[in-house]
């Protein structure tokens, strides 16, 4: 990401990077980048799934009332695909 912070998969990587760090526990670093994802990914797909990691992350660091608002935007996006929208349910 650092070295090459202008492709075309940097977001991808973001995502990926943010899925390595809730994996390992370190939630926080997790957060910073489902949230960099959530925020700058043009591809919808990458975007929902950030957003609903860092619904989950959040709801991990017991940020409760951020997981809710964050979990409930996503649910009630109704275009999103039946792999993402059920886990914003749940």
């Amino acid at each position: 990401l650092e070295r090459y912070p202008n492709a075309a998969t940097r977001l991808t990587a973001q995502y990926r990077l943010g899925e390595s760090e809730y994996a390992l526990g370190r939630l926080e670093e997790a957060l910073e980048a489902f949230v960099q994802a959530s925020e700058q990914a043009a591809d919808l797909d990458i975007a929902a799934r950030a957003t609903l990691r860092r619904g989950e992350t959040l709801y991990r660091l017991q940020r409760l009332s951020d997981a809710a608002k964050v979990l409930e935007a996503l649910a009630a996006n109704k275009d999103l695909s039946a792999e993402i929208r059920p886990g914003a349910l749940y």
